[in-house]
């Protein structure tokens, strides 16, 4: 293992949600799972490791959901044509291929390169009728994303207007941007999401945009995609996040940002405006947390933490 391999600190805002929720689950989370790829490491620590690699079928829903819009997006871009049928179909035999894989339990050995569900991990009883719910709310949700006005939108775009397509940025070489628009790329995509970061008083400080594109007097966009149940306004650090990435990286002022949430599940929309303000907001409400989170560091040089009794 590269000795530059590292456990360094960084900031993110699912990061501070855990935090925030609870400190056992954050420490596995950020902490306990370090080297448990290895083949030297205690079994718990592989455990926790194996564990933080799966998902439950909610997460999976939202992954799903989040990379066949992209798809769909990169494929709209480039002007190809999808199938709306059997892009469904496609989406479909995905989501089969990935229980079928978890339900080997090959994760059990290997659970950075194969797939698996929590549900399977802990054989819980979900009956049959959950798993085809879940299907059909994915369906749903891409039902409702074409029948958006961001999908309206796209459709006057270029791939020179997007600056952001699920955390790939432009001029990157991530995934998104090299895979092609057809439905076998689409089935064997591996879970992969792109992220970028800036730094803030020496932070690092991560965000994944889902999708953002500049208007033609330089506005910008950035939508961020919901696939939960919950009703109600979205996060609002998390759209100033971005709103802030945007004008320490992009150099976009802030009265030229438009934070939007579109919830694909609900179909429904939310927009704030950014400033200043928000910003400084932002910035405290960052720096505050790093404190808090630092607090329950052993060595905060080396960024080690120990377990809680």
């Amino acid at each position: 293992m590269s000795q530059d391999f590292k456990n360094n600190f960084s900031w993110s805002n699912s990061r501070l949600s855990t935090f925030k929720s609870c400190k056992r689950k954050y420490y596995f989370q950020y902490y306990g799972f370090w080297d448990g790829w290895e083949d030297d490491v205690p079994e718990r620590v592989r455990n926790i490791y194996r564990l933080k690699k799966l998902n439950n079928r909610h997460t999976w829903k939202g992954t799903i959901i989040h990379e066949a819009i992209a798809f769909l997006l990169k494929s709209l871009l480039e002007d190809k044509t999808l199938d709306k049928g059997e892009f469904k179909k496609a989406v479909v035999r995905k989501m089969r291929d990935q229980y079928k894989t978890s339900l080997s339990g090959d994760y059990k050995t290997n659970p950075k390169d194969n797939f698996g569900l929590l549900e399977h991990y802990y054989e819980e009883e979900v009956e049959k009728e959950t798993w085809q719910l879940l299907r059909d709310d994915v369906i749903r949700s891409l039902d409702n994303f074409r029948g958006s006005q961001f999908w309206k939108k796209t459709q006057s775009l270029s791939m020179e207007d997007c600056l952001s397509l699920e955390g790939d940025l432009k001029g990157s070489d991530n995934i998104w941007k090299n895979i092609s628009p057809n439905l076998n790329t689409w089935r064997n995509l591996p879970s992969s999401p792109a992220v970028d970061s800036f730094s803030l008083d020496g932070e690092k400080v991560w965000v994944k945009i889902d999708f953002a594109y500049q208007e033609e007097d330089g506005s910008v966009r950035l939508i961020d995609w919901k696939s939960g149940n919950s009703e109600g306004e979205p996060d609002s650090t998390q759209l100033n996040i971005y709103g802030y990435y945007a004008t320490e990286v992009w150099d976009i002022p802030e009265e030229k940002i438009h934070l939007k949430a579109y919830n694909v599940n609900q179909d429904e929309r939310h927009e704030r405006t950014f400033s200043k303000e928000g910003k400084q907001e932002t910035r405290e409400k960052i720096l505050k947390s790093v404190e808090s989170m630092k607090e329950m560091l052993t060595d905060k040089k080396a960024n080690e933490a120990e377990e809680e009794g």
